[in-house]
């Protein structure tokens, strides 16, 4: 048995020497849980915490390897860690939810639903403790195996921004964050997040976010630490841009700001009541009565459901009547809705956004922006999938931040694709090599002399931050969170049982005409929803791991197209021929522009060299892709794999005919792929 050791963090945040004298006894009995030596940190004070803060403070963490070689029927005991799911987040253990134990809690990232309060009985605290943990624990069973028409289905995993960090970015982002947040930071501030496509700019930005409310959440309860590091009241604001790109940006961007600003301050908008009421406080209704055809505009939009012929109406209303600067703090709650109304009826001129964000940003450097008892400190929004936008709307997006940062309110941090952006630029401004900018009154961007694209980027952002590339260790790391599920099965079956009362028996239905497609069905069915990768798959799959670094997506795509094709009716059964899958599938994620060049090379290969190794076959040919350095790289890489697979005795021989048959069933989940294998099948 693998002996899959994990980390469980304790720390006892009291100077209590009862507890700790207890807490040590207690692993002291049971020493088969420990592996390392535990070191129990107490701490009581100021002046201990920020020990802890520095850039090895994990050290002075209670650091629990638990693991153990034994096999188990069970756990009998709550103690039995000998398999953990997952690493376990540190559990502090306290006489109570003081300012001190905040302090070391927040400096540690520990959410405050892993507190452990003293009691008066240690057993009924240390029980609260090992349930937690109990819950990350295998149920191991030697006994158990996995019985045919065990029904056992594992995740597809999707491209989404859920998840645990598996890429080591936490003190990026909280650096990042940590800058954004901070009182001694006087914005506007612009930041951009550089990572090429599918590098998890978007898992950064969400992880950003979530610092950002937990820090929030940290200073408004009150934890001790000094009001003036961080601010009380960030409002975080999620804005993408593809969403948008067959409607008016401005309009839905700013829209998107005001109604974040609404929703933080907890003012309702959309009261026809009080949108009237202040129409007749503010004599909207005179000026209506006295404008000519405003009022069969109004009649026919409202028939027609038609607002963009109201806008130009809407905006002298706006901009000439509507005495903006004369509204004193009861009508700043009515007047935001009132502009939200206006903003979605599609009125995206620059100069209306302009003053609208003056007025708001007046708001901000009074200390007005606030309703009741909720006020904004900072705007923090968040701009993604700019690099899935037309180059048209990626330059309306800079102009907007471009816009932004003329008012100390607003922090944006960005997603940019640097190679994308740089296209979209170029693209719009084909003269940009012969071009800078800069700002006048009522156009954001103007040309006058020489300077490139990065001139422009460099006018829109303070800050570039580029997302580190994934290595082959970071790369091993996700692939074994993505594959958990089926390393933690090996335990026994977790899955559903299939009746057994009637199992069909293949004697007794060989008589029978339909005996073949029942059993064709049954078969198949069991393929379908058994989708766990064995053990020895796995490590062949780890093994991939250069040819899968180029992106977190690039890893799920492997894994969940592997799941998919092991089901496959025509994928083989001989475990040679699935690594030869495995490496192609490998090929095919990791160097999709000579995919095409390396199986074409394969198919045509000489029956006779049939049964040569994959590694000598793969020696002897030559490229014929024009793309030299990175197709370099690509054979050096696959070249590399193969004298791994080599030199090492526990890993398979792979000949060139465990690879080519299946060639057909691998090139069916190619997106670049242009040349298309006859279907044999």
């Amino acid at each position: 048995m693998n002996n899959r050791a994990k980390h469980f963090g304790f720390i006892i945040a009291s100077s209590d020497d009862e507890i700790k004298t207890k807490i040590s006894q207690f692993f002291n009995e049971n020493t088969e849980l420990v592996e390392s030596q535990n070191k129990i940190l107490t701490v009581s004070d100021v002046q201990e915490w920020r020990k802890i803060i520095d850039p090895h403070f994990y050290q002075h963490i209670l650091d629990i390897n638990l693991g153990s070689d034994k096999e188990r029927e069970g756990i009998n005991i709550l103690w039995e860690l000998n398999r953990l799911k997952t690493s376990i987040p540190p559990i502090v253990y306290t006489k109570q939810n003081d300012e001190n134990t905040k302090k070391i809690c927040f400096m540690l990232g520990v959410a405050e639903e892993n507190y452990i309060i003293k009691t008066t009985s240690f057993e009924s605290d240390l029980h609260s403790i090992t349930t937690r943990i109990v819950a990350q624990i295998d149920v191991p069973n030697s006994k158990a195996t996995i019985k045919k028409g065990a029904l056992i289905t594992f995740p597809y995993h999707p491209d989404t921004l859920a998840g645990e960090d598996q890429l080591n970015i936490e003190s990026d982002v909280n650096a990042i964050t940590n800058l954004i947040v901070n009182k001694q930071v006087k914005p506007p501030l612009s930041i951009s997040i550089l990572g090429n496509w599918g590098k998890g700019k978007s898992f950064f930005m969400k992880k950003m976010e979530e610092r950002i409310n937990f820090i929030a959440n940290i200073m408004k309860e009150g934890s001790g630490l000094d009001d003036n590091i961080f601010i009380k009241d960030p409002l975080s604001i999620h804005f993408n841009a593809w969403h948008y790109t067959d409607a008016n940006l401005w309009s839905n961007l700013f829209a998107k700001i005001l109604q974040g600003i609404l929703d933080h301050l907890g003012i309702e908008y959309g009261s026809e009541k009080e949108i009237n009421e202040l129409f007749e406080e503010k004599g909207i209704f005179k000026i209506i009565k006295d404008t000519p055809d405003i009022g069969n505009i109004i009649g026919l939009t409202k028939k027609d459901n038609q607002n963009q012929p109201l806008d130009p109406w809407t905006e002298k209303i706006i901009n000439n009547e509507y005495k903006i600067k004369q509204m004193d703090q009861k009508d700043f709650s009515f007047y935001l809705p009132l502009i939200l109304e206006y903003y979605y009826l599609r009125l995206g001129l620059i100069s209306s956004i302009r003053k609208d964000l003056q007025y708001i940003n007046t708001k901000f450097e009074k200390g007005d922006l606030r309703h009741k008892d909720k006020s904004i400190d900072r705007i923090i929004l968040f701009i993604d999938d700019l690099d899935r936008c037309p180059p048209q709307r990626v330059i309306e997006v800079l102009q907007a931040i471009h816009l932004l940062l003329s008012f100390p309110l607003f922090v944006v941090v960005a997603g940019v694709d640097i190679n994308w952006i740089i296209q979209s630029i170029t693209k719009t401004y084909p003269n940009i090599t012969n071009t800078t900018f800069y700002e006048e009154e009522d156009s954001i961007l103007k040309s006058d002399e020489i300077h490139a694209p990065f001139n422009y980027l460099e006018k829109i952002f303070q800050v570039f931050y580029s997302l580190k590339k994934m290595n082959e260790e970071d790369t091993v790391k996700l692939i074994n969170s993505l594959i958990k599920e089926d390393i933690d099965s090996k335990a026994g079956n977790k899955g559903h049982l299939l009746k057994e009362e009637n199992p069909i028996s293949t004697e007794q239905n060989t008589k029978t005409s339909d005996s073949d497609k029942i059993s064709s069905l049954i078969n198949s069915f069991y393929n379908a929803t058994d989708l766990r990768i064995p053990e020895d798959e796995i490590v062949h799959i780890r093994t991939l791991a250069p040819f899968l670094k180029n992106s977190p997506r690039s890893v799920k795509r492997f894994i969940n197209t592997y799941r998919i094709i092991r089901s496959h009716d025509q994928c083989p059964e001989a475990k040679l021929e699935k690594y030869g899958i495995l490496l192609l599938l490998g090929i095919m994620v990791g160097f999709p522009d000579f995919v095409d060049d390396i199986f074409k090379k394969i198919e045509n290969s000489d029956e006779k060299e049939k049964d040569k190794s994959f590694k000598d076959w793969f020696s002897s040919i030559k490229s014929v892709s024009n793309q030299e350095i990175k197709e370099k790289e690509a054979f050096s890489t696959i070249k590399k794999y193969l004298d791994t697979l080599s030199s090492n005795s526990e890993l398979p021989k792979i000949k060139l005919s465990d690879i080519k048959p299946n060639i057909s069933l691998v090139s069916r989940f190619s997106l670049q792929r242009d040349y298309r294998i006859k279907d044999k099948g």
